[in-house]
Formats: structure tokens, sequence, C-alpha cells
């Protein structure tokens, strides 16, 4: 039998492989371009975190740091999960990671084996599906409902004897619905009734515009079956800084650190100096940062209003507009994406996030307002055009 050859990939590599996440993440720096489809901050990071990664490097944090991750970060983000959580989380059980991507790939691959199925809200962030699909695993995509909430009937139907694990994802990428309490406390029911793990990736939690904001740290039942990520580089506006953690009981941490030291080993140490910065800092930054967004939300749906065959939700967290789309042609999701690039504005197709996303798209407003605008005004023409 003929090999693959020296430059064959992988099939792990080939299974992880969603050319939609590529295409949205690889848009061409054109400044021509009004770009609303990238999920980084809009703002730079507050001074007084620079400062102390500049100090951190001058003090001589310059070398290999703890591959856990720096024990007084570690105590940090504790505490700041136990005041969140209500309860007392151990520094024992952080792992701080290159992102919360990191801390992603790092829990899924550790508790996952090829032929495990996991729930994936539908839609939901994108890099969930692809890491399971590398791990040859199954994801099982659960639709929301049609004012995208959690479906809890079709949840607990898509649970069978293979499912091992449930992604929550709140404030959702990409449609910015925030989960009631209602909604957290029925996902985990059928969690504890048939003995699944619960992925609670809160990495918008502190970016909620409408309500108060219920944390999966807070569920007891959860407490022994939950493995939670969060990072900086929303709130903190750090994505840059890859600098992200997982919190898992002491029955799962040990294998999420054996495959963060197999593929990161350790985390940049004046970034973790920075990070114990932006815990223990001035809250004034970050409601500076939520009160932009919020300025830039209102911008977007101004700007969109009255475009023909477009349907706007209003988003209540993290900084995205999941917008419907109807023409009498019927046009792809995906194509619709290509040409509103052609026409100058980046965008991300709603079927990058699951099935369901087919005619959606998702636009961020983490952006100059410029780039809002102008970004608003092509796609206007564009859905003009479409529209006839």
């Amino acid at each position: 039998m003929m090999g693959r050859g020296r430059t064959g990939a992988s099939q792990a590599a080939l299974r992880g492989r969603n050319v939609e996440r590529l295409l949205g993440i690889d848009i061409p720096p054109d400044e021509s371009i009004a770009r609303l489809h990238i999920g980084d901050p809009c703002f730079a990071t507050p001074p007084h975190i620079v400062d102390a990664a500049t100090a951190a490097m001058a003090e001589g944090y310059t070398h290999y740091p703890p591959s856990r991750g720096d024990p007084e970060l570690r105590i940090a983000v504790a505490k700041h999960a136990s005041l969140r959580a209500g309860r007392r989380i151990e520094a024992t059980d952080v792992l701080i990671t290159a992102g919360a991507t990191e801390a992603i790939y790092c829990a899924l691959t550790a508790v996952l084996d090829p032929g495990d199925e996991v729930i994936l809200f539908d839609p939901s962030y994108s890099l969930y599906g692809a890491i399971v699909d590398q791990i040859g695993a199954v994801p099982v995509f659960v639709a929301m409902t049609p004012e995208l909430r959690p479906d809890l009937d079709r949840l607990h139907r898509a649970v069978t004897d293979k499912t091992r694990l449930v992604v929550i994802n709140n404030p959702v990428n990409p449609t910015g619905v925030v989960f009631t309490e209602r909604e957290l406390n029925a996902i985990a029911e059928i969690a504890v009734a048939r003995d699944l793990l619960v992925l609670a990736d809160e990495i918008y939690g502190e970016l909620v515009f409408t309500q108060s904001f219920s944390t999966c740290l807070a569920m007891p039942e959860l407490a022994d079956r939950l493995l939670y990520v969060n990072g900086f580089s929303k709130t903190y506006a750090m994505t840059g800084w890859r600098l992200g953690y997982l919190i898992a009981p002491a029955e799962l941490l040990p294998a999420a650190y054996v495959i963060h030291s197999n593929c990161a080993s350790v985390v940049s140490w004046p970034a973790q100096r920075a990070g114990i910065a932006a815990l223990q800092g001035r809250r004034e930054p970050i409601d500076e940062m939520i009160a932009g967004y919020l300025a830039r939300r209102e911008d977007m749906l101004l700007g969109l209003a009255g475009t023909p065959g477009l349907t706007l939700t209003r988003p209540e967290g993290a900084f995205y507009l999941y917008v419907g789309f109807s023409f009498d042609t019927p046009i792809r999701s995906a194509d619709l994406a290509k040409l509103l690039l052609a026409e100058g504005v980046a965008v991300r197709s709603g079927t990058e996030y699951g099935p369901s996303g087919e005619g959606h798209l998702r636009l961020s407003y983490s952006a100059t307002f410029d780039d809002i605008r102008t970004g608003a005004q092509r796609l206007h023409r564009v859905f003009e055009h479409l529209s006839g």
C-alpha cells in the first residue's frame, strides 16, 4: 500500500481543519477593509498592566516560570474565582495556560477519546468543534430556539450513552446571548442525571450589558465535573498576551496538565505578572471599555437599521452581532461573507459556528467607529442589491 508521503498531513490535522474558521482568521491586513470579523478588543491594554510586565522583566522574570503557572497568579485567580463562585476555590485547582484557547484544548484533549460524543449548542464558538474533530470525538450540534436560547428538550434528546461532555459558552460567541440562571440550572440537571462533564467557557463573562451574570462556578452540583475556562484577553484587552486559565477538580486537572506540559510547557512570565496586576487593579478601565462596547453596539444597530433582507437581534453580552438574512434568490452564508469581503467589509459566515448558522453572519462591534459605520454602509449597499 502506498503511504501518504513525507508531506502528507496527519488525520488529526485534516479532521481539525475548519475551512471557514481559517478563512475568517486569515483576512488580509488591508486598511481599506472595514474589519468587523475579529474578536479582538479595540482598546489598548490598561497602562498599569503594561507597567507590571515591564517591571517584571526588569526584575528578572525572564526565565522559565513554574509550569503550572506563577504561584502568585494562581492564588490571584483562585481568589477572583472564589468571589464570583461564592465558594472557596484553591490555587491548586488552577492551571495557567497560553490563552483560553490552550485551556480549551487541554481540557478537551485531557478527557475525550475517539468516539466520545460532545454536545455543542448550535451556534457556538467554532474552536470547540475543531478540537473535538481533531481528537476524533464526535461533535453533536444541538440547535438553539428561534430566539437563540438553549433548547432544553433538544439537549435532553441529544444525550446518548456515548455522550461524555457538554460545552457551555456564556455569553455566547457568536450570538451575544447570555444564559439565565434558570437555563444553566436545567443544563446542570441533565449533566448530573446523565453523568456528563461540563466545559464552561466564560471568557466574556464580565462583558454583560443587560442583566446579572450567572457563573457555572457558583453551581455546587457541577463542582466535581466542571472544566472552567477563562482568561484575560477580552476583559482586560490582552489578546496578544496569550494568558488564560483552567479551573478543574483534582480528579481532572492533572490530565489537563499533562497536555499543557507537552504542548506549551510554560506561559510567558512577564505576561503572568501582568495578569496579577489585572486582577488586583482598578475596575475603572474595565467599566470604560464596557461603556465603549455599548456605544459601538448602538452605533452598529443604528447603522444597520432598515437594511433590506436583514434580521437583527440585540446582543446581551460579548461584542458580537449575529444577524439573519433572506433574499428572493438564495445565497449561502459563506458565499455572502466572500461577497462582502470583495466589497470591502470583513464578517464571519454563520456556518463557521454550526449547521444552524446557514442564513446568518457574525459581525464584531469591537472595532473602530469608522469601521463600524463604513462596514454598515457597505453591507447595506450589498443587501440592497441582493434584494433587487
